[in-house]
């Protein structure tokens, strides 16, 4: 299994490959692994020294000595199967005289036993001298944060740096949503939030305030440490991630057949097995940049931004020049099926769009307030407008996330996670309060 493992005389963070050499490639020092090897060799040697040559084990000959003489302990069975009671000399049919050979064979038996367990410490020892460069000390999760007290009263607030993803967590055929929630200003508990209810399925591990959640598929999704750590979690048993020390912040990362492959910002490609834990030349079509935007998203400085639904992609484009005013374009397999200049300009930091089947919900703003987020539905056929929804009091002019989950359109911004019912542009639930 992999592990952060760290050299004990000059700190160093060593990666698998490091292990297979002797000493720390940094200042040279025995690694752990290797004073744990070189003790048990030394228990090994002990077990196995034969100082009057005789071929047999020094610490074996006594068992050997009384195997042969019959004199180990040994207690007859009845024909009942239990001990016997004194002055019992055995079941019908057998003799007293078969007792010695009976306790010779038993005494035997235990000899080979031992035998075997003295092979196995010295398979350990050899394991831990030849096979270290592959198979490093696993690390466990710290234990999960009481989810008691997080149901009793929820998030207080959700992060908007670690706004998270969609994330199948139940199977329940709705998207559930993995990031990070807490206390305002210290929201850096991971956080499994069901879909359909905006209940928390799991409350895990407290995090650096840099840590980040991605995504890699429907099951597993990854958090990406300062400290270079990589903790990759499956969704429907999120309580003990697998762990790896990467030799850098993490670039690019992908799932592929029970594993997951990913690139840091050295250049380094390593891989990883799922659940296994085990160094992998783990095979994927295309890594997945970890900080481009979620699909739909519209940052401050990209001009459009496009959502894919089967051969349907949708985009929201920024007016070049002057007030950025939004058009909203519909197309299949490369051919436009209609294309809409809406009232509405991009909120001052982001805005964004999702396909909630045949609905299309935007966040959008007035060219007059930029700094007010509006929930707007159009129809997919159509683009005629449902419903127009302003959001927030004060400030709601940047978004994290949106994204439809198969029921609800999820939308994160500021301290708040928001599922909208996509026909009413209606809060199903939420999470924090937004600002």
């Amino acid at each position: 299994m992999l592990g952060v493992v760290h050299c004990t005389n000059c700190g160093a963070k060593l990666m698998a490959e490091n292990l297979g050499a002797r000493g720390c490639p940094y200042c040279g020092a025995a690694l752990p692994h290797e004073v744990r090897a070189a003790e048990q060799a030394q228990v090994v040697q002990h077990l196995l020294a034969d100082r009057n040559r005789d071929g047999i084990p020094d610490a074996l000959e006594p068992l050997i000595h009384a195997a042969r003489q019959g004199h180990l302990p040994h207690q007859e069975p009845t024909a009942r199967g239990r001990g016997a009671p004194p002055g019992y000399v055995g079941a019908p049919g057998h003799s007293a005289r078969a007792r010695p050979a009976r306790r010779r064979r038993a005494g035997l038996v235990i000899v080979a036993a031992m035998a075997l367990m003295v092979l196995g410490v010295v398979g350990a020892a050899v394991a831990m001298l030849v096979g270290s460069s592959a198979d490093v000390v696993a690390s466990r999760a710290e234990s999960p944060i009481a989810l008691g007290d997080i149901l009793a009263s929820g998030p207080k607030a959700w992060s908007a740096s670690a706004a998270g993803c969609p994330i199948d967590a139940n199977g329940d055929k709705v998207m559930d949503h993995v990031g990070m929630s807490g206390d305002p200003g210290n929201t850096h508990d991971l956080t499994v939030v069901d879909g359909a209810t905006g209940k928390v399925l799991h409350a895990g591990q407290r995090y650096d305030a840099a840590s980040d959640v991605y995504c890699m598929e429907e099951r597993w999704f990854v958090v990406a440490q300062p400290s270079f750590q990589l903790d990759f979690y499956d969704a429907r048993k999120p309580e003990v991630p697998v762990r790896v020390s990467a030799r850098d912040k993490l670039r690019e990362v992908a799932m592929g057949d029970g594993c997951a492959a990913f690139v840091t910002q050295d250049g380094t490609r390593a891989g990883v097995t799922l659940p296994g834990g085990t160094v992998s030349d783990c095979k994927v079509r295309e890594l997945s940049t970890i900080h481009d935007a979620a699909p739909g998203l519209l940052g401050l400085t990209a001009k459009n931004a496009s959502v894919s639904v089967g051969r349907r992609v949708y985009t929201l484009q920024k007016r070049a020049r002057g007030t950025e005013i939004l058009t909203l374009t519909v197309s299949e397999s490369g051919r436009q099926l209609w294309s809409k200049e809406l009232p509405y300009a991009s909120a001052t930091f982001s805005s964004g769009l999702a396909v909630a089947e045949n609905i299309i919900v935007l966040w959008v703003a007035q060219p007059a307030n930029r700094q007010q987020g509006v929930l707007v539905g159009l129809d997919e056929k159509s683009g005629r407008q449902l419903y127009e929804k302003p959001q927030g009091e004060r400030t709601s002019n940047k978004i994290h996330y949106i994204g439809y989950n198969g029921r609800y359109v999820v939308v994160s911004w500021w301290t708040g996670l928001f599922a909208h019912d996509p026909a009413t542009g209606d809060v199903a639930w939420q999470l924090g309060s937004g600002f």
